[in-house]
């Protein structure tokens, strides 16, 4: 290895092993989201699908451009600015740290993108859970609104942050006084992004709490809602650690981004696997695909379902596995007639 490898608090090899070994389980989640949703669920994809796969496109890209064009000037670079000993300086360097600047705004916007169509995949998920409860529907709007606008805010910030390209003044904006507008526009993203996956969280918190099902189960599905702390976490570690030796350590910044990426995928992928808990459903050849039905299906709220025969509609349907939980949250209650009938736990708390 050379001396440059080591700069930085991440050695070049431990970031390019990580960040490989996280993909494996990325990647191994999303394909098994798609063998369940075909030929387990025997259902098409539906928008949350397609926001994940988008989302492993995005982080496969901007892995790609990591590889290529990034991590190699990345190093050199911080080394430089370390002031490490026996680094082999190319002729060329400013015309290296011209490309380099460009493409590690180009490879960290595609990593935020594939952190944003994750979730979106997660407000287009929780959508079905929240279909017939007016409140809730004008919050989702709300939040995803929200989620758009900080996705678009940290996909410009990058370019932003520096917005000097072929020009020696952006050799000046990791170091010195500069660096200070780099470090606070990066903490006002963690904060936005923070604040919007709690509001997020507060869906399906929501609902697990409010249905009816057996304590064991209301305790793995919250626990598996803990990766998406386990994200916060990890965007707090990146802003924290920015500054090392009084430079912006691009290293941790991109090596953390790609690390958040990677668990947002397989979090996101890893919904799917809550099937564990539904009854298996029957297999049924779905319909032909439609664009139109499609856009409908996702976009707007279906028809209320009539008490008697929601139990089987949602088991059996295209619903997702928590509503299928919140149909066995159903309970039965006879009248003074001894006539059986189904009282929907929704309906019964909105009254």
């Amino acid at each position: 290895m050379q001396p440059q490898d080591y700069a930085g608090r991440i050695p070049r090899d431990s970031f390019i092993i990580s960040i490989s070994v996280l993909l494996a389980p990325a990647v191994l989640g999303v394909l098994m989201r798609l063998f369940i949703r075909f030929r387990v669920q025997r259902q098409r994809l539906s928008v949350d699908d397609w926001l994940l796969v988008l989302a492993l496109c995005f982080l496969l890209a901007s892995i790609v451009i990591m590889y290529r064009k990034v991590i190699d000037p990345m190093y050199l670079l911080v080394a430089m600015e370390l002031g490490i000993k026996d680094v082999a300086v190319p002729a060329d360097i400013i015309e290296v740290g011209y490309v380099y600047h460009e493409w590690s705004a180009i490879c960290l916007t595609v990593s935020w993108c594939a952190f944003g169509a994750v979730k979106l995949s997660f407000l287009f998920f929780f959508k079905k859970l929240i279909d017939r409860i007016k409140p809730w529907q004008i919050y989702w709007w709300a939040i995803t609104v929200y989620t758009a606008a900080v996705l678009i805010y940290g996909s410009l910030i990058f370019f932003l942050s520096c917005p000097y390209y072929y020009d020696m003044r952006q050799f000046t904006c990791s170091v010195g006084s500069k660096k200070g507008k780099v470090v606070a526009e990066s903490i006002i993203l963690m904060v936005l992004d923070t604040l919007g996956d709690f509001l997020i969280l507060a869906i399906p918190v929501n609902i697990i709490w409010k249905i009816r099902v057996r304590w064991t189960q209301r305790i793995i599905l919250t626990l598996s809602l803990c990766l998406t702390v386990v994200m916060i976490i990890l965007s707090i570690v990146r802003v924290s650690g920015l500054v090392y030796r009084d430079i912006v350590d691009t290293v941790w910044e991109t090596y953390w981004q790609f690390l958040s990426a990677e668990v947002g995928v397989f979090l996101a992928a890893a919904v799917s696997f809550r099937s564990f808990f539904v009854a298996q459903n029957r297999t049924l050849s779905p319909p032909p695909f439609s664009v139109k039905r499609f856009l409908q299906e996702s976009f707007s709220s279906p028809k209320r379902r009539h008490p008697d025969n929601m139990s089987s509609t949602w088991i059996y349907g295209n619903g997702s596995e928590m509503e299928v939980l919140a149909s066995r949250s159903t309970t039965r209650e006879f009248d003074v007639y001894g006539t059986q009938r189904h009282v929907d736990v929704e309906a019964r708390s909105a009254c």
